[in-house]
């Protein structure tokens, strides 16, 4: 059975290996940040993605979600996709698997 983990939950154990995991992400300064299927309601999560979004301020950030992302996390996102996320990524799925059976011919200028 896996162990959950739960950020910055009271006697979370491996919570020093979650937070060394999150410190060397803020530090990698990310060019593509993608959250789906949260309610962004965990306040460490939101103060993660204040962090992040400072260590990486040209950083794309997408939001995947059926709702808009909580207030408070306006200035984050650059990107907000609207729906289901099994939808989303089946056709994202789709769509790279379409790409890569056709990678002998250019990519399409859109």
């Amino acid at each position: 059975m896996p162990l959950v983990r739960l950020y910055h939950a009271p006697n979370n154990p491996g919570q020093s290996d979650l937070d060394t995991l999150l410190e060397m992400d803020v530090r990698a300064a990310p060019d593509v940040v993608l959250v789906m299927c949260t309610s962004l309601a965990i306040i460490g999560v939101q103060r993660f993605l204040h962090n992040l979004k400072g260590g990486s301020p040209d950083a794309t950030f997408i939001f995947v979600n059926r709702e808009k992302p909580k207030y408070g996390m306006q200035g984050v996102f650059t990107h907000w996709i609207e729906g289901e996320v099994s939808e989303w990524a089946a056709t994202l799925s789709s769509a790279l698997r379409d790409r890569s059976n056709n990678s002998d011919r250019p990519p399409s200028r859109r």
